[in-house]
């Protein structure tokens, strides 16, 4: 009934016979409900009735097995299907405006960059994507800190973490810097007390100091002895009020002059507790339109079909398929590329370079061969994942783009093979400190510029709008209408889509020198 499944393509092989693929769809539509798409009038009937689209959606996108790919190119069927009827006041449809559903499956296999990025169908002419981020912001602090944070933001103010914090003796909060912890730590008397894990790290005599990491006991009390380098032996005995967040210290015999201590401020009043505002940011992504014209007279059509064989329907859809990704694609790397050189978008520590010379003999201690050292290129990618993983708080960026040149440094790798579905695509499995095995994509076009490799991130599952990095929305990615003047006709080709760069942290770059 569809198309054999031996011709079946992933995302980024196109190279099906587009004559067969056109035939078998209109066939099998035919016979099933005995409407014609060759015939305007018949193609109306087609889109009015939902049984029958639904029935030639599934033969369009029967070469396709990928789950995610068929919700896409179904929606973006649909988006046309509403265009057409919409659009349509003759009551009739052109034969070339019917091809602007195949065209869809014959394009989407084309464009790079749809697997680069979050890509989307939308029927929305200006679809907005909801970021739900979060901002920390500690008791006292008037500074936000970006969520989640690689800073302990759960504790209570601290005294002396990191690093310790000086309280000279006699300690009894009489005298400032004297033993009131929560004065020390900004928090109010009375509104928070000092956790049980306050602790003397180290005590001086103004000569000498020694370490000795003395916590009190249940009841808060402290009791130790210290000698010192001179000889001079000292008591120190004290109590701490953990309740009112005070601390008593004295020195027996008065060679001790002061100490250091570490101690956390209580949350449980959930007076001093870091607190997490939620916002939701709205990005507009507004669709913007891209069109060519193509002129041709019916005399062309006549000659190349009885003339020469050629079928001008294959070749309207293969061409236009073929400019329609490769100027998107040429757009989105663009921008991508532009973004790793501009370092208030990109932090520089995302860049980095690798050499593709390999070192003389005796200028260094490698002495293996060309495949060898390109290997050499994998640390310097985990370099910029972790870079922008640290940075981002993405996760690893796993994607890497290059121009179809620079792709031969992949090649040397052992577990490296080119999946040969997938034109411009290949894969590079490693396994890491584990046992999980991850993976690279690898993805190689003209139009990426030569010597510079892309790293990015590309968030996978059923959130993973909330973690992209650049969005892409299609809403039709090609009408064809008629534009009749004459003896010399044109076709009209109309794209709409919308793309936004929404968090560039998870970008990174690999120039090759």
């Amino acid at each position: 009934m569809f198309i054999d499944k031996s011709k079946r393509v992933r995302a980024g092989e196109y190279r099906f016979d587009i004559k067969s693929f056109l035939k078998e769809s209109y066939t099998s539509v035919k016979k099933k409900f005995d409407i014609d798409i060759r015939n305007g009038r018949d193609i109306l009937q087609l889109l009015d009735d939902n049984k029958a689209f639904n029935y030639y959606t599934e033969a369009l996108l029967s070469p396709f097995s990928r789950t995610d790919d068929r919700i896409v190119l179904r929606s973006m069927l649909e988006n046309t299907k509403s265009t057409l009827l919409w659009e349509s006041s003759r009551n009739v449809i052109s034969p070339y405006e019917k091809l602007s559903f195949p065209l869809i499956p014959i394009f989407y296999p084309r464009l790079i960059s749809k697997e680069l990025v979050t890509f989307v169908s939308t029927d929305n002419p200006e679809p907005i994507v909801p970021i739900l981020k979060g901002s920390f912001r500690r008791f006292g602090s008037t500074v936000d800190v970006p969520a989640p944070a690689s800073a302990d933001m759960s504790v209570g103010p601290t005294v002396g973490i990191p690093g310790s914090y000086n309280i000279l003796l006699p300690a009894d909060a009489s005298t400032a810097n004297r033993g009131d912890i929560l004065a020390a730590a900004g928090v109010a008397a009375g509104t928070a007390h000092v956790e049980r894990n306050l602790e003397i790290i180290d005590v001086t005599d103004g000569t000498d100091v020694v370490t000795v990491n003395k916590t009190a006991t249940v009841d808060g009390n402290f009791y130790f002895q210290v000698t010192y380098s001179s000889g001079n032996v000292d008591i120190i005995t004290g109590m701490a009020d953990y309740l009112n967040g005070k601390l008593i210290l004295n020195s027996i015999n008065g060679f001790t002059t002061s100490v250091n201590i570490q101690a956390q401020v209580s949350v449980e009043e959930n007076n001093v507790t870091t607190r997490l505002t939620p916002q939701i940011s709205k990005i507009r992504v507004p669709v913007r339109d891209r069109q060519l014209e193509m002129d041709y007279t019916y005399q062309l059509l006549q000659d190349a079909k009885s003339l020469y064989n050629i079928d001008v329907e294959e070749w309207i859809l293969d061409l236009a398929a073929m400019q329609i990704a490769n100027d998107i694609d040429n757009e989105i790397l663009g921008e991508l590329y532009g973004a790793t050189t501009n370092a208030n978008l990109v932090p520089v520590s995302h860049t980095l370079t690798f050499s593709k010379n390999i070192p003389a003999p005796g200028t260094s201690n490698f002495a293996l061969g060309p495949m060898d050292w390109d290997r050499n290129i994998m640390r310097t990618i985990d370099k910029v994942s972790g870079a922008i993983s640290n940075d981002s708080k993405l996760g690893l960026a796993k994607i890497i783009v290059c121009n179809d040149i620079d792709s031969y440094i992949f090649s040397s790798f052992h577990d490296y093979y080119v999946d040969e579905d997938a034109e411009g695509v290949t894969a590079v499995g490693y396994v890491p400190a584990g046992t999980k095995t991850s993976k690279l994509e690898i993805f190689h076009s003209p139009n990426v510029p030569q010597n510079k490799i892309l790293v990015m991130y590309k968030p996978t599952g059923p959130k993973a709008e909330q973690k992209t990095v650049y969005y892409f929305a299609m809403h039709t990615p090609g009408l064809i209408h008629p534009n009749p003047k004459g003896n010399k006709p044109t076709l009209s080709l109309l794209t709409r889509y919308g793309t936004s760069l929404i968090q560039p942290s998870g970008l990174g770059r690999i120039d090759l020198v």
